[in-house]
């Protein structure tokens, strides 16, 4: 709108009174086009508005509709895997060992990376916020969230330059302070505005009809500061669609009591209002639960076909649902793909050594965020596109956490110092393969489990894919080189582009450039080295973002 009032403003002043006429008559000029503009923007918030109540008058119509019963789809599977290839040492030193032939490598087939799409926005915007001056995330805390945000600059009159005002903004000694209720978020201490006194509702049943009715209530603008928040949240913490939905739920627990069906509703209202396609449903019980829209494919998680359309149960384990068809304009899927770390209060773990048996510099002490680690353990497997092999991207296109940034590059970066790409690379290597102990999945997990970077630092072994997900991390951040990953049934390792004239050791071609096969699995072996036993007739190569 702001757009609005300067092209209001220039076009006027075209028209305004010739050079050398009163100051007065441009003054008041500017006025009259300031009180349209306030006009203007005063008929589009009521308009924005009506709209709104509109749909959702119309959402809570459609809600009071029979409600169908639908029984769960058994929950899709991992797909069966060959017998994990076990890792295998390099007996001789790669300092005694000639460079290995260049040896093309045949790839059977490439998969992209999955792109991350726009967040869902709000159907109609929610108009100006009267009284956003209070802190969403407390001063408070053993160690302060560390939101990626830049710090807004003001010019003071008088003063040279600019100040820069860091922290959150407070409320103003004549403002009331707000309202609000705290929720503990992944470790993360929040406030969102909520008053319990006058804003709560209660719903006497799962009915239809009740649901019906409180979502007319959310929607008569008591809960409009509280989208706000959580939207205003969203993006300082820079959460994944999975993790906003943890979010609201924990938002409508802590205002509406764990487990009820007004905390359900709160969040279903929240999420939808949100821009997220979602179904409320019931259970035999008579508890409320929200069902979640994904285009991605969820592993081990039982769901319902809606008009082609699979939506999953949120913190629900009754398998036979009574559904509401009702749906929302512009709604839009769930996305599974991590673009950013959230950023989220740290709780270090305790500290671990992880050591080179080669490289002696690169020895480290590092700690991981518990938090994030408890975000991580409840993230859904899942692959998108119709491609399973696009899972491993999930993991692996994730940005390193600061706390990877703070313990691990700064040691790892020194230990490569002065190296060449290549020599650098073969410390990387080493340093994943020999600094970790290496255990099926299926021993100590029960299955498959795909670890992020922070995980295979955190447990206490990992396997091929865990290695290769953080080695590819590892490349890309400290070696700013492109890499993929190369899949054989049983087996992940990576290759390299070295952007080099000519290979050296086993290398596949995509696009025309050279990509070096690099193993961290293959212990002690070098740049250039494809473990035994390898069918590179049956390789296939997973691409992954740069950054």
């Amino acid at each position: 709108m702001r757009k609005i009032f300067l092209a209001l403003l220039i076009c006027g002043a075209m028209a305004a009174p010739a050079f050398g006429q009163s100051r007065e008559s441009f003054d008041a000029f500017r006025e009259r086009a300031r009180a349209g503009f306030d006009a203007f923007k005063d008929k589009s918030k009521e308009d924005f508005e009506a709209f709104r109540k509109k749909i959702n008058e119309d959402y809570a119509s459609f809600l009071e509709t029979a409600w169908k019963s639908f029984e769960q789809n058994m929950p899709k599977k991992a797909p069966e895997e060959p017998k994990p290839v076990p890792p295998v040492v390099f007996t001789p030193e790669p300092e005694t060992e000639p460079a290995p032939e260049p040896n093309p490598i045949e790839i059977k087939r490439v998969i992209k990376a999955p792109v991350p799409t726009p967040k869902p926005q709000p159907v109609a915007p929610l108009g100006e916020d009267v009284n956003p001056n209070f802190d969403l995330i407390p001063i408070k805390g053993s160690r302060p969230v560390k939101p990626k945000i830049d710090s807004p600059k003001v010019n003071l009159e008088g003063n040279k330059g600019n100040l820069e005002l860091s922290g959150p903004i407070r409320t103003s000694p004549t403002q009331p302070r707000p309202a609000t209720v705290g929720v503990i978020f992944l470790g993360t201490p929040l406030n969102v505005r909520w008053d319990k006194q006058k804003d709560s509702f209660k719903m006497a049943s799962a009915s239809e009809r009740e649901v019906a009715s409180a979502w007319k209530t959310l929607s008569d603008g008591r809960a409009d500061n509280l989208l706000r928040d959580c939207l205003n949240l969203r993006e300082q913490l820079e959460l994944t669609d999975w993790a906003y939905l943890r979010l609201l739920a924990d938002v409508g627990a802590a205002i509406a009591g764990k487990d009820s069906n007004e905390a359900a509703l709160l969040t279903a209202w929240l999420y939808c209002q949100s821009g997220y396609k979602m179904r409320m449903a019931t259970g035999q019980s008579g508890r409320l639960y929200l069902l979640y829209a994904s285009d991605h494919t969820i592993y081990n998680v039982g769901y319902y076909n809606l008009n082609g359309v699979s939506f999953y149960p949120y913190d629900c384990s009754e398998k036979t649902l009574s559904i509401s068809s009702a749906k929302f304009p512009k709604e839009q899927p769930l996305s599974l793909i991590i673009a950013a770390e959230p950023r989220l209060s740290s709780a270090l773990s305790e500290p671990r050594t992880l050591t080179s048996r080669r490289y002696s510099e690169a020895t480290l002490t590092s700690r991981i965020n518990r938090n994030l680690l408890d975000f991580y353990s409840s993230y859904p497997t899942s692959y998108i596109g119709g491609d399973i092999m696009s899972r491993w991207a999930m993991y692996a296109n994730v940005p390193a956490s600061d706390e990877i940034t703070e313990f691990v590059y700064p040691v790892l970066a020194k230990a490569i110092e002065g190296k060449d790409k290549r020599r650098a690379a073969e410390v990387l290597l080493n340093w994943v393969q020999t600094a970790f102990p290496y255990e099926y999945d299926e021993n100590v997990w029960g299955g498959d489990r795909a670890f992020f970077a922070d995980e295979t630092l955190f447990y206490a072994a990992c396997d091929c894919e865990d290695r290769s997900i953080l080695f590819s991390r590892l490349v890309r951040d400290l070696l700013d080189l492109d890499v993929v990953l190369v899949y054989y049934p049983g087996h992940l390792a990576t290759a390299v582009a070295f952007n080099e004239d000519k290979p050296t050791g086993d290398y596949l071609i995509y696009n025309g450039r050279q990509f070096t096969i690099c193993d961290p699995t293959y212990i002690n072996a070098g740049v250039g080295r494809t473990m035994p036993g390898m069918d590179n007739s049956q390789a296939q190569v997973v691409l992954l973002n740069r950054n």
